[in-house]
């Protein structure tokens, strides 16, 4: 099997899409959202209101047009905003940045903006680019 090379200093860059650390899951009482991304075609229910480091989340995905297909599920886990950047830290990548979710012109003008005002203020994800 073929061994792979790496070179020292190799220019890479990590990007992915992942769940917001600060995510809205509760309202800091200790209330539990449950319906807060509903309005946007899912919802995020974690293994035990409210969240911590590490908690599994399950993003349900409704198909509006098709009313009677269940919800895509998929399985995330919670990570802070520290735990990202420790591990990418560990893994050698230094210049780290978070970028927030942003709604096209095409959304605004089908919703208004005031539709998208809860959904910008916490976002289900973040995107994390690092070099």
């Amino acid at each position: 099997m073929p061994q792979r090379q790496t070179r020292s200093g190799a220019d890479g860059v990590f990007v992915a899409a992942t769940l917001n650390p600060g995510y809205a899951d509760h309202d800091g009482k200790s209330r539990y959202h449950d319906g807060y991304y509903a309005r946007y075609g899912f919802t995020l229910t974690p293994s035990s209101p409210p969240s911590s480091e590490g908690s599994p989340v399950t993003l349900s995905m409704m198909l509006p047009a098709q009313p009677s297909i269940p919800p895509v599920q998929v399985g995330a886990v919670l990570w802070s905003q520290e735990a990202y950047e420790e591990a990418l830290r560990k893994a050698g990548f230094n210049d780290i940045s978070w970028h927030e979710m942003t709604v096209s012109s095409e959304g605004v003008d089908d919703h208004g903006s005031s539709f998208w005002e809860p959904y910008l203020a916490r976002p289900h994800a973040v995107v994390i680019r690092a070099r």
